[in-house]
């Protein structure tokens, strides 16, 4: 058990590295589920406003619905007068007030930034982050411990060993400095804080593991939306009690894996992806886990079950369970 950030613990899940493959192949067209909540048309910055600590139970964080041009904005479903600017997009992380002022949240690319000159550190980085300003590359473990500004990691691109962020904050924070990241080594971890969001961060991540044939994402207390589309090389996929709404895994992509796990995410309404995805069996997981997911569709939850038992997982080892009851 690592501690990372004050009062968070995390759980790593020890893995063996390596383990052969078994070919299994389980080809994928199970489509995504379709959101009700959509963009904005025009494009915009989008606000995160503040939350109260005294918010009970983890509060939710609520999309405010398309404030176009005349449009009505929405915020948790009800009508709520005029949601800003037009184009723009209020993500409120529960009741404003000692939360701080709102940050503003970012249109995701469809590509990284371009390069900034190469700078390559030697070693392992431990800290806030702020060594890693103007920094392409580590050639060690980065570990960050309580962030409150993730700002200078906003250049790195690669990490030739393992990636864990703690963020321990009490006003709205954005991950999109981690938006450029690409490659991890081994295996990456955020810890996030309920006032904590994804805001592009991760978008352009390709590989995790390659080093050593075996890595993970594993994103806990953050919300917004994780998108891992680009992703084309990894072992386990973990989610874990986070206030994110979507969830965007890849497509078109041979992958070897061992977990897929979304786990305890109340908000949580789309997993996405995993189109034509042809997967086998890592020999140290155990597939998938899909519990406690209120919003998320069972039929789909049990769809990407079948998919790793097709691949050669244990069918009775695939765990689906409390999810939205949509399924005959």
């Amino acid at each position: 058990m690592r501690r990372i950030g004050s009062g968070l613990a995390l759980a790593l899940l020890a893995c063996a590295c390596g383990g052969g493959s078994k070919s299994g192949a389980a080809s994928s067209d199970a489509g995504a589920s379709s959101s009700g909540a959509t963009s904005a048309g025009s494009a915009g910055s989008n606000a995160l406003a503040g939350s109260s600590g005294n918010s009970s139970g983890g509060s939710s964080a609520g999309l405010a619905g398309d404030a176009g041009n005349g449009g009505t904005a929405t915020q948790g479903g009800s009508p709520n007068g005029s949601g800003g600017a037009a184009g723009a997009t209020i993500v409120s992380g529960g009741s404003a007030g000692a939360g701080g002022a709102p940050i503003m949240l970012h249109q995701c690319a469809a590509a990284p930034d371009p390069s900034c000159p190469q700078k390559v550190l030697t070693g392992n980085v431990f800290g806030d982050g702020s060594t890693l300003a103007g920094v392409t590359e580590v050639t060690g473990n980065v570990t960050i411990l309580q962030a409150t500004d993730l700002s200078p990691l906003a250049c790195l691109e690669t990490v030739d060993g393992e990636v864990q962020i703690g963020l321990d904050i009490s006003t709205p924070m954005s991950l999109w400095a981690l938006r450029n990241l690409q490659t991890v080594g081994f295996s990456l971890t955020v810890a996030g804080d309920p006032l904590a969001v994804m805001d592009c961060g991760l978008a352009h991540l390709k590989s995790l593991g390659q080093k050593t044939l075996f890595g993970s994402v594993d994103v806990r207390n953050v919300g917004g939306e994780l998108d891992l589309s680009n992703v084309q090389f990894v072992t386990n996929v973990r989610v874990e009690s986070s206030l994110l709404t979507r969830v965007t895994l890849p497509s078109h992509v041979s992958l070897s894996m061992g977990q897929l796990w979304f786990d305890s995410n109340p908000q949580l309404q789309n997993v996405e992806g995993f189109t034509s995805v042809t997967l086998s069996h890592d020999q140290n997981g155990t597939g998938v886990r899909i519990v406690k997911n209120p919003q998320l569709s069972n039929c789909r939850a049990q769809a990407l079950a079948a998919l790793f038992v097709a691949a050669g997982f244990d069918g009775a080892g695939q765990t689906v369970s409390g999810n939205l009851a949509d399924c005959p």
